[in-house]
């Protein structure tokens, strides 16, 4: 049996809390975002913008 949850989390930035805020590959993870309305798949997040916020182009800004 699967059921379907969905549910309310309060996020303050992206780096490391944003359901959608992963990292990829190496040598050194990148920072990507895995929302699923992005238009080309996956973002790359970058510093200093998703430690104390979101980066401009957030889907979840919109």
């Amino acid at each position: 049996m699967e059921i379907e949850v969905t549910y309310t989390k309060k996020i303050s930035r992206c780096y490391h809390t944003c359901p959608y805020f992963d990292l990829e590959g190496g040598p050194g993870p990148i920072m990507v975002c895995n929302h699923p309305d992005l238009s080309d798949g996956r973002g790359i997040i970058t510093h200093p913008e998703c430690d104390d916020g979101f980066p401009p182009k957030c889907p979840l800004l919109r």
